[in-house]
Protein backbone atom coordinates (compact mmCIF):
# COMPACT_ATOMS: atom_id res chain seq x y z
CA UNK A 1 0.00 0.00 0.00
CA UNK A 2 1.09 3.51 -0.84
CA UNK A 3 1.70 5.68 2.43
CA UNK A 4 0.25 9.04 1.80
CA UNK A 5 2.06 11.67 4.12
CA UNK A 6 0.19 14.84 5.33
CA UNK A 7 2.58 17.44 5.30
CA UNK A 8 3.93 18.58 9.14
CA UNK A 9 5.68 21.49 7.91
CA UNK A 10 2.99 24.21 8.66
CA UNK A 11 3.98 26.99 6.07
CA UNK A 12 2.75 24.18 3.15
CA UNK A 13 -0.55 23.24 5.10
CA UNK A 14 -2.32 25.95 2.45
CA UNK A 15 -0.89 24.67 -0.69
CA UNK A 16 -0.48 20.51 -0.18
CA UNK A 17 -3.23 18.16 0.74
CA UNK A 18 -0.07 15.52 0.86
CA UNK A 19 2.41 13.24 -1.40
CA UNK A 20 4.18 10.07 -1.83
CA UNK A 21 7.12 8.33 -2.63
CA UNK A 22 8.23 5.40 -3.78
CA UNK A 23 11.75 3.20 -4.37
CA UNK A 24 13.12 1.22 -7.22
CA UNK A 25 13.86 -0.58 -4.38
CA UNK A 26 10.46 -2.09 -3.64
CA UNK A 27 9.47 -5.57 -3.66
CA UNK A 28 5.56 -4.90 -4.42
CA UNK A 29 4.91 -3.47 -7.62
CA UNK A 30 1.68 -0.85 -7.11
CA UNK A 31 -1.45 -1.60 -8.96
CA UNK A 32 -4.61 0.26 -8.66
CA UNK A 33 -7.41 2.51 -9.60
CA UNK A 34 -7.56 6.27 -8.51
CA UNK A 35 -10.47 8.86 -8.35
CA UNK A 36 -11.49 12.07 -10.13
CA UNK A 37 -10.22 14.57 -7.22
CA UNK A 38 -10.22 18.21 -7.43
CA UNK A 39 -6.16 18.56 -6.96
CA UNK A 40 -3.53 18.92 -9.21
CA UNK A 41 -0.82 16.05 -9.42
CA UNK A 42 2.63 16.97 -9.90
CA UNK A 43 4.82 13.55 -9.93
CA UNK A 44 8.50 13.20 -10.64
CA UNK A 45 10.04 9.38 -11.72
CA UNK A 46 13.48 8.83 -12.30
CA UNK A 47 14.80 6.23 -14.80
CA UNK A 48 11.20 5.49 -15.51
CA UNK A 49 8.91 6.44 -18.07
CA UNK A 50 5.35 6.42 -18.65
CA UNK A 51 2.54 5.64 -21.40
CA UNK A 52 -1.13 6.00 -21.59
CA UNK A 53 -3.60 3.12 -23.50
CA UNK A 54 -6.72 4.28 -22.76
CA UNK A 55 -7.45 4.43 -18.94
CA UNK A 56 -4.52 2.63 -18.42
CA UNK A 57 -1.20 4.20 -17.26
CA UNK A 58 2.15 2.26 -17.67
CA UNK A 59 4.60 2.93 -15.88
CA UNK A 60 8.24 1.09 -16.11
CA UNK A 61 11.77 1.61 -15.58
CA UNK A 62 13.80 3.47 -18.53
CA UNK A 63 17.42 4.44 -17.40
CA UNK A 64 18.86 7.95 -17.64
CA UNK A 65 15.49 9.11 -18.68
CA UNK A 66 13.96 11.65 -16.04
CA UNK A 67 9.70 12.71 -16.46
CA UNK A 68 7.91 15.00 -14.82
CA UNK A 69 4.19 15.09 -14.98
CA UNK A 70 1.07 17.38 -14.22
CA UNK A 71 -2.46 15.88 -14.57
CA UNK A 72 -4.89 18.50 -13.35
CA UNK A 73 -8.52 16.67 -14.24
CA UNK A 74 -9.51 12.62 -15.19
CA UNK A 75 -13.56 12.09 -15.36
CA UNK A 76 -13.56 8.85 -14.78
CA UNK A 77 -10.83 6.25 -12.98
CA UNK A 78 -7.55 5.66 -14.10
CA UNK A 79 -5.83 2.09 -13.66
CA UNK A 80 -2.36 3.14 -12.93
CA UNK A 81 0.40 0.27 -13.46
CA UNK A 82 3.99 -0.26 -12.07
CA UNK A 83 5.80 -3.00 -14.35
CA UNK A 84 8.87 -2.01 -12.81
CA UNK A 85 9.95 -0.66 -9.61
CA UNK A 86 10.85 3.34 -10.47
CA UNK A 87 12.23 6.03 -7.92
CA UNK A 88 8.92 8.18 -7.96
CA UNK A 89 7.83 11.75 -5.85
CA UNK A 90 4.08 13.04 -6.29
CA UNK A 91 2.63 15.96 -4.97
CA UNK A 92 -0.65 16.47 -4.27
CA UNK A 93 -1.44 20.86 -5.01
CA UNK A 94 -4.64 22.33 -3.37
CA UNK A 95 -6.59 23.97 -6.13
CA UNK A 96 -5.07 27.22 -6.81
CA UNK A 97 -1.13 26.07 -5.43
CA UNK A 98 0.26 25.08 -9.05
CA UNK A 99 1.17 28.62 -9.56
CA UNK A 100 2.37 29.50 -6.40
CA UNK A 101 5.10 26.72 -6.13
CA UNK A 102 5.56 25.16 -9.61
CA UNK A 103 4.59 28.73 -11.92
CA UNK A 104 6.56 26.72 -14.89
CA UNK A 105 4.01 24.17 -14.70
CA UNK A 106 1.05 26.80 -14.82
CA UNK A 107 0.61 26.56 -18.80
CA UNK A 108 1.04 22.96 -18.70
CA UNK A 109 -2.25 22.98 -16.51
CA UNK A 110 -4.10 24.15 -19.26
CA UNK A 111 -4.64 20.35 -20.80
CA UNK A 112 -6.00 17.90 -18.43
CA UNK A 113 -2.32 15.35 -18.89
CA UNK A 114 0.52 16.25 -19.45
CA UNK A 115 3.26 13.07 -19.05
CA UNK A 116 6.78 14.61 -19.75
CA UNK A 117 6.75 18.67 -18.70
CA UNK A 118 9.85 20.39 -20.56
CA UNK A 119 10.93 22.22 -17.04
CA UNK A 120 14.72 20.55 -17.19
CA UNK A 121 16.09 23.09 -14.41
CA UNK A 122 12.99 21.81 -12.15
CA UNK A 123 13.50 17.69 -13.02
CA UNK A 124 17.07 18.97 -11.79
CA UNK A 125 15.51 19.71 -8.53
CA UNK A 126 13.46 17.20 -8.07
CA UNK A 127 16.68 14.40 -9.02
CA UNK A 128 18.73 16.43 -6.41
CA UNK A 129 15.87 15.10 -3.63
CA UNK A 130 15.41 11.53 -4.99
CA UNK A 131 18.96 11.21 -4.84
CA UNK A 132 18.80 11.59 -1.23
CA UNK A 133 16.60 8.59 -0.90
CA UNK A 134 19.03 6.76 1.67
CA UNK A 135 18.24 10.02 3.70
CA UNK A 136 16.15 8.37 6.49
CA UNK A 137 14.68 11.86 6.59
CA UNK A 138 13.21 12.29 3.35
CA UNK A 139 10.19 13.23 4.21
CA UNK A 140 11.61 16.37 5.71
CA UNK A 141 13.90 17.26 2.72
CA UNK A 142 10.62 17.21 0.51
CA UNK A 143 8.89 19.45 2.99
CA UNK A 144 11.77 21.83 2.77
CA UNK A 145 11.89 21.79 -1.26
CA UNK A 146 8.49 22.28 -1.32
CA UNK A 147 8.11 25.41 1.36
CA UNK A 148 11.25 26.86 -0.56
CA UNK A 149 9.33 26.97 -3.86
CA UNK A 150 6.59 28.70 -2.76
CA UNK A 151 6.47 32.09 -4.41
CA UNK A 152 3.20 33.91 -3.38
CA UNK A 153 -0.28 33.22 -1.84
CA UNK A 154 -3.47 31.61 -3.57
CA UNK A 155 -5.33 34.49 -5.93
CA UNK A 156 -7.37 35.42 -3.71
CA UNK A 157 -10.50 35.74 -6.27
CA UNK A 158 -9.28 32.01 -7.68
CA UNK A 159 -9.77 31.55 -3.39
CA UNK A 160 -12.82 32.57 -3.24
CA UNK A 161 -14.37 30.53 -5.80
CA UNK A 162 -13.10 27.79 -4.70
CA UNK A 163 -14.68 27.98 -1.40
CA UNK A 164 -18.19 28.70 -2.35
CA UNK A 165 -17.69 25.89 -5.28
CA UNK A 166 -17.14 23.62 -2.38
CA UNK A 167 -19.74 25.26 -0.47
CA UNK A 168 -21.80 23.72 -3.72
CA UNK A 169 -23.06 27.26 -4.88
CA UNK A 170 -23.72 27.45 -8.37
CA UNK A 171 -21.93 29.50 -10.83
CA UNK A 172 -24.83 31.52 -11.75
CA UNK A 173 -24.91 32.45 -7.70
CA UNK A 174 -21.60 33.28 -7.80
CA UNK A 175 -21.93 35.37 -10.56
CA UNK A 176 -24.94 37.30 -8.77
CA UNK A 177 -22.80 37.65 -5.27
CA UNK A 178 -19.51 38.51 -6.88
CA UNK A 179 -21.38 40.89 -9.74
CA UNK A 180 -19.15 38.85 -12.71
CA UNK A 181 -20.15 37.62 -15.37
CA UNK A 182 -20.63 34.00 -15.56
CA UNK A 183 -17.84 33.56 -18.36
CA UNK A 184 -15.49 35.51 -16.86
CA UNK A 185 -16.27 33.10 -13.62
CA UNK A 186 -16.05 30.53 -16.18
CA UNK A 187 -13.00 31.38 -17.81
CA UNK A 188 -11.29 32.63 -14.46
CA UNK A 189 -11.20 29.41 -13.15
CA UNK A 190 -10.48 27.55 -15.82
CA UNK A 191 -7.55 29.50 -15.89
CA UNK A 192 -6.29 28.94 -12.61
CA UNK A 193 -7.54 25.32 -11.80
CA UNK A 194 -7.69 23.75 -15.38
CA UNK A 195 -11.13 22.50 -15.14
CA UNK A 196 -14.86 24.29 -15.52
CA UNK A 197 -16.48 25.31 -12.22
CA UNK A 198 -18.99 22.79 -13.19
CA UNK A 199 -16.96 20.19 -13.10
CA UNK A 200 -14.91 21.46 -10.09
CA UNK A 201 -18.29 21.43 -7.84
CA UNK A 202 -19.41 17.87 -9.23
CA UNK A 203 -16.20 16.36 -7.92
CA UNK A 204 -15.97 18.44 -4.68
CA UNK A 205 -20.12 16.85 -4.38
CA UNK A 206 -18.63 13.20 -4.85
CA UNK A 207 -15.64 14.29 -2.34
CA UNK A 208 -17.56 15.32 -0.14
CA UNK A 209 -19.87 12.15 -0.06
CA UNK A 210 -16.79 9.94 0.49
CA UNK A 211 -15.36 12.18 3.73
CA UNK A 212 -19.08 12.12 5.24
CA UNK A 213 -19.36 7.72 3.98
CA UNK A 214 -15.93 7.78 6.82
CA UNK A 215 -18.29 8.77 9.81
CA UNK A 216 -20.96 6.23 8.85
CA UNK A 217 -23.51 8.12 7.27
CA UNK A 218 -26.11 6.36 4.95
CA UNK A 219 -26.33 6.38 1.57
CA UNK A 220 -29.31 8.01 1.68
CA UNK A 221 -28.49 10.65 3.98
CA UNK A 222 -25.40 11.41 1.61
CA UNK A 223 -28.06 11.52 -1.03
CA UNK A 224 -29.54 15.03 0.27
CA UNK A 225 -26.66 16.19 2.26
CA UNK A 226 -24.49 16.68 -0.77
CA UNK A 227 -27.79 17.91 -3.04
CA UNK A 228 -28.35 15.23 -5.61
CA UNK A 229 -32.01 14.98 -6.26
CA UNK A 230 -32.52 11.28 -5.41
CA UNK A 231 -31.00 7.87 -4.73
CA UNK A 232 -30.88 7.47 -8.40
CA UNK A 233 -29.10 10.84 -9.38
CA UNK A 234 -26.60 9.68 -6.53
CA UNK A 235 -26.03 6.73 -8.03
CA UNK A 236 -25.91 7.99 -11.82
CA UNK A 237 -22.99 10.65 -10.55
CA UNK A 238 -20.73 8.25 -8.57
CA UNK A 239 -21.25 5.27 -11.06
CA UNK A 240 -19.96 7.94 -13.58
CA UNK A 241 -17.08 9.14 -11.17
CA UNK A 242 -16.59 5.64 -10.91
CA UNK A 243 -17.40 2.72 -12.60
CA UNK A 244 -18.66 1.29 -9.50
CA UNK A 245 -22.04 1.46 -7.22
CA UNK A 246 -21.75 3.44 -4.39
CA UNK A 247 -22.03 0.32 -2.12
CA UNK A 248 -19.72 -1.92 -4.18
CA UNK A 249 -17.17 1.34 -3.99
CA UNK A 250 -17.38 1.67 -0.34
CA UNK A 251 -16.96 -2.44 0.41
CA UNK A 252 -13.46 -2.28 -2.25
CA UNK A 253 -11.69 1.46 -1.61
CA UNK A 254 -8.29 1.99 0.76
CA UNK A 255 -7.50 4.77 1.74
CA UNK A 256 -8.78 8.00 3.20
CA UNK A 257 -10.78 10.61 2.62
CA UNK A 258 -8.49 12.72 0.70
CA UNK A 259 -6.72 9.95 -1.50
CA UNK A 260 -8.84 6.58 -2.22
CA UNK A 261 -7.18 3.78 -4.26
CA UNK A 262 -8.88 0.88 -5.53
CA UNK A 263 -6.20 -1.56 -5.00
CA UNK A 264 -6.23 -4.33 -7.74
Amino acid sequence: MIEFRSPQNEKLLSYIEGYYYLSEKNEKLPHYLTFPNNYTIVTFIKNGSVQQKGKIIYITKSNGNSLLSVITQYKSPLEIRYLEPVDEITIYLKPGALACIFPELINDSQVKTVFDCDAQFLKKEFNGISNKEGNKDLDTEIEKFLANRIGRKIDGLLAEMIKRLNNNQTIGEISAELNLSRQYISNYFKDGIGKSPTEFRTISRFRKAIKNHAIDETLTKLTYENSFFDQAHFNKYFKLLTSYKPKDFFKQTQGNNKVVWLII
